[in-house]
C-alpha cells in the first residue's frame, strides 16, 4: 500500500471522527437518573389529627413495587395493614396505597424500596405524626437490599472485564494463540463467569428480599416476570454458558466465537439495566453505552490480565519470547483501535450526564468521574512510554506494562461506583403546584360551588358561588360556613364580592367537615355539606383505572334520583353489553314511562300501554359500556375512603369540563367499580347507585309491539 493511499485513508478516518464528535455535541443532554421521591401525601413531618386512609408517593421516573416494598410502621413498630390493592398512575410515577385505620397516636414511619426503569433499587423513609410527635420506629441506616445490589453491580463489572479482557487478548493474538497464553485466559474467563453468575444471584436476592413472608409464592411469580429480574436471570444463564465453554474441552476457535457472542450478550444486558435506558433517544443512548462498556471493559480487563497471560511465554524459550512480543505488538494496535470509540462514547456520556465543569466538583458523580479520568491518564503513561520504546528500540518495556494493571483495576472499581450514583445532570420532575379544590352540592334549591385555595395546610381562601335552579347567580344572600375546629364549632360569615362570597380559614392536616348555609330573605334552606381532607391526594390515575374497570362490565343496574329542588325523578336503568339498555322513569303524580334501546332501535311506552318503535336518534348506534370520565375530568382529587353498603370505597371528586357538572364517585377499593355517585349542575341535582354487576339474569330483548308486556 502506498504512502499516499495510507495518508488518504488516515485523513478519511479523521474526517469521520470529526463528524461523529460534532454529532455528539448536537445530541440531547437531558437524562433521567435513579428514581427519586419528590412528593408524598401525607408530606414528611406533617402533624395530622386523624390517621390518613391513603398514602400517595410520587417519584421522578416510573417505578415498580415488589412484595413489601412499601411499609408503614406505627409508633409501636407494628406494620400498618393495607386496605386494598396498590394502584399506579398511567406513567407509573405515582403510587396510591390504601391503608387500614390505625388508632395509635404518635409518629409513623414510611419505608419504601422501589425499582426504577434503570433497574436500580431506591430506598428511603420519612415520618409523619398523628395527634402528637413521638420517637419514630427504628429503621436501618442502610437497606440491606441496597448494599447487596451495590456489591452485585461491582462484581458484575469486574467479571465482565475479565471475560471481555480475555476475549480481547485472545483476538489480539490472532489465529495462533500459544497454549501458555490460552491456559491463563481460560482461567480468567472462568473467574469472570463465576463473578457474573454470583452477581446475578446477589441481584436476584436483593429483589427477593423485598418479597416478605406474606404471599411469598405469588410475589416470587410477579418478581420473575418483572423486567429487572428477567435481565438478571439472563445474566445468570449467560454466565453459566461462559463458564461451561471455558471449562469443557471445546476447540479453541469454537470457544472464541462463543465467548465473543456471550460477552456481547453480557454487555447488552448490563446496559439495558443502566442509566442509558432513561435517556432521550434511548435506542441511541443504549447503543453508545454498549460501545463504551464493551471497549472500556475490554481495554481495562486486558491490562489487568496482561501480566498473567504472557508471564510464562516471556520467561520461556526464544521462540516463545518472540511470539509473546508479537502478541504484545498486535495488542498495542488493537488497543488504539478500541481507544477511539471508547473516547467518543465517553465524551457523549460526559456531555449527557454533566451539565457544566462546575458539576465535576459539586457532586459525588462528578468527583468520581474526575478520578476515573485521572486514572485513565495514568494508565496511558505506560502505553505511551511503551510505544516510544517500541519505535526507538523495537523492544517492549515489560515492567512499564505491568504497572498498568494497578490503575486499570482501580478504574474498574471507580467505573462500577459511577453506575451506582445519580449523574450530575438529572431531569427530575418537580411536583406541580396543586390547584385549589372546588366541590359542588345543593343546599335545597341552590347549587353551592365551594372552593378552597390552595387546599393545603395553612391559611386558605374560601370562596362560595351559589346559583338558582335556572342558573341565575345568587348575589343577595347571606352565606355562612360552619366548621368544626379543635376549639369547637366555628361560624365564618363570608363577605360578598359581586356574585361570590369570600373568607379565610387556617386549616391543619386533618379531615374537615364544612356546612355552607345560603340564606335569602324569607327563605330557609338546608346546608350544603362537604367533607374534605387536608392535604388532598390527586386522583386522575385512579379515575382512569375506574373507567377501565367499568368498561369491562357485561351487565349492570343503575338507579338515579334527579331533582332541581322540587319533585324527585327516579330512574332505574339496566344495561347489557354491547348495545342494549332498558329503563323506567317515575315522577310523583304521573304515570311511569319505559324505554328499551337495542342498537339502532328504540321502544317506548307509558306504563300499561302498547309499545311504539322508532329509530335511535343520531348517526351512531347505541353502545355500552362507554365510561370516559377521565377524558374530560379536571381537578380530580381523592377525598378519602368511606364504606358503602359495607364495602370500602374511594371517594373521588372532579369537574367535567365538557358539561361543567361536578361529580363525586364512591368506588370499590378492590374492584374499582362505582357504587354511588353525585352529579351537580345548576338545577340538576342527581344521585345514583350501581348494583348487580355482571348479573347474568339481566337480559334485554325487543318487546312485543302488539301486547303490553312488562319491561324485562
Amino acid at each position: 500500500m502506498s504512502h499516499r493511499t495510507r495518508s488518504f485513508r488516515g485523513r478519511h478516518y479523521l474526517f469521520v471522527l470529526l463528524l461523529v464528535s460534532i454529532g455528539i455535541l448536537t445530541l440531547p443532554r437531558q437524562v433521567s437518573a435513579h428514581a427519586e421521591l419528590f412528593s408524598a401525601d401525607p408530606p414528611p413531618d406533617a402533624l395530622l389529627q386523624q390517621f390518613p386512609t391513603i398514602l400517595s408517593l410520587s417519584f421522578s421516573e416510573p417505578v415498580d413495587v415488589i412484595g413489601n416494598g412499601i411499609v408503614v410502621l406505627a409508633p409501636s413498630g407494628r406494620p400498618v395493614q393495607l386496605d386494598g390493592t396498590i394502584h399506579f398512575d398511567e406513567q407509573r410515577t405515582t403510587i396510591l396505597i390504601p391503608l387500614e385505620n390505625s388508632d395509635e397516636e404518635g409518629t409513623y414511619t414510611v419505608r419504601y424500596s422501589v425499582i426504577g426503569v434503570d433497574g436500580h433499587l431506591v430506598s428511603g423513609h420519612y415520618s409523619f405524626s398523628v395527634g402528637s410527635s413521638t420517637q419514630s420506629p427504628g429503621v436501618p441506616r442502610v437497606e440491606p437490599s441496597i448494599v447487596l445490589q451495590s456489591g452485585a453491580r461491582l462484581l458484575h463489572l469486574l467479571g465482565l472485564a475479565l471475560v471481555l479482557g480475555s476475549v480481547f487478548l485472545a483476538l489480539a493474538g490472532g489465529n495462533r494463540v500459544m497454549p501458555s497464553v490460552q491456559r491463563p485466559l481460560r482461567r480468567a474467563t472462568r473467574t469472570g463467569a463465576i463473578l457474573v453468575s454470583v452477581a446475578a444471584v446477589a441481584q436476584l436476592s436483593a429483589l427477593l428480599s423485598l418479597a416478605g413472608s406474606d404471599h411469598l409464592l405469588r410475589t416470587i411469580g410477579a418478581l420473575a416476570l418483572s423486567r429487572p429480574a428477567s435481565l438478571w436471570l439472563l445474566n445468570l444463564f449467560v454466565g453459566l454458558v461462559v463458564f461451561g465453554m471455558a471449562t469443557l474441552p471445546v476447540p479453541w476457535r469454537v470457544r472464541g466465537a462463543g465467548s465473543i457472542l456471550s460477552a456481547g450478550a453480557l454487555v447488552a444486558l448490563r446496559v439495558l439495566d443502566g442509566h442509558a435506558v432513561t435517556a432521550p433517544l434511548s435506542a441511541l443512548s443504549v447503543t453508545i453505552a454498549a460501545v463504551h462498556t464493551a471497549t472500556g471493559a475490554a481495554l481495562l480487563g486486558s491490562f489487568v490480565l496482561l501480566p498473567v497471560a504472557l508471564r510464562e511465554a516471556l520467561h520461556g524459550s526464544e521462540r516463545s519470547l518472540g511470539r509473546a512480543e508479537e502478541h504484545l505488538r498486535r495488542w498495542f494496535i488493537a488497543l488504539f483501535a478500541v481507544s477511539e470509540p471508547l473516547l467518543l462514547s465517553g465524551a457523549y456520556s460526559l456531555w449527557v450526564n454533566v451539565p457544566s465543569p462546575v458539576a465535576l466538583g459539586s457532586s459525588w458523580y462528578g468527583r468520581l468521574l474526575l478520578v476515573k479520568l485521572g486514572l485513565l491518564f495514568l494508565l496511558g503513561i505506560p502505553v505511551l512510554l511503551g510505544i516510544r520504546s517500541w519505535f526507538r528500540r523495537r523492544d517492549l518495556p515489560w515492567s512499564l506494562l505491568r504497572l498498568g494493571g494497578f490503575p486499570a483495576t482501580i478504574t474498574l472499581i471507580v467505573a462500577g461506583a459511577l453506575t451506582l450514583l445519580t449523574p450530575a445532570r438529572t431531569a427530575v420532575q418537580r411536583a406541580p403546584e396543586k390547584p385549589g379544590l372546588v366541590l359542588a352540592q345543593n343546599a335545597g334549591p341552590y347549587l353551592v360551588e365551594f372552593a378552597i385555595h390552595p387546599a393545603s395546610v395553612g391559611i386558605n381562601e374560601i370562596t362560595v358561588a351559589a346559583s338558582a335552579p335556572n342558573g341565575t347567580e345568587v348575589d343577595d344572600a347571606e352565606v355562612t360556613v360552619a366548621v368544626q375546629t379543635a376549639e369547637g364549632p366555628r361560624l365564618v360569615r363570608l363577605e360578598r364580592e359581586s356574585t361570590t362570597y369570600h373568607g379565610t380559614l387556617t386549616l391543619a392536616a386533618q379531615t374537615w367537615e364544612f356546612a355552607v348555609y345560603v340564606r335569602r330573605a324569607g327563605e330557609e334552606s338546608p346546608p350544603a355539606l362537604f367533607t374534605i381532607p387536608i392535604p388532598i391526594p390527586d386522583g386522575l390515575t385512579l379515575l382512569r383505572a375506574v373507567d377501565a374497570a367499568m368498561n369491562e362490565l357485561r351487565t349492570v343496574e343503575e338507579r338515579t334520583h334527579l331533582t332541581s329542588g322540587g319533585p324527585v325523578v327516579e330512574t332505574i336503568v339496566r344495561y347489557q353489553a354491547p348495545d342494549r339498555a332498558a329503563y323506567t322513569n317515575t315522577i310523583p303524580g304521573r304515570p311511569s314511562t319505559e324505554t328499551i334501546i337495542i342498537d339502532r332501535t328504540r321502544y317506548d311506552r307509558t306504563s300499561g300501554q302498547p309499545w311504539s318503535e322508532q329509530p335511535w336518534p343520531g348517526s351512531q348506534p347505541f353502545r355500552w359500556p362507554t365510561y370516559r370520565y377521565a377524558e374530560t375530568a379536571e381537578d380530580v382529587r381523592i377525598l378519602g375512603i368511606q364504606a358503602i353498603d359495607g364495602i370500602s370505597c374511594y371517594h373521588i371528586t372532579f369537574r367535567d369540563r365538557a358539561s361543567g357538572f361536578y361529580y363525586q364517585l364512591w368506588v370499590g377499593i378492590n374492584d374499582l367499580r362505582i357504587r354511588r355517585y353525585v352529579m351537580m349542575g345548576p338545577g340538576h341535582y342527581m344521585t345514583g347507585e350501581f348494583a348487580r354487576f355482571d348479573d347474568p339474569t339481566i337480559t334485554i330483548a325487543p318487546p312485543s309491539l302488539s301486547g303490553a308486556a312488562s319491561l324485562p
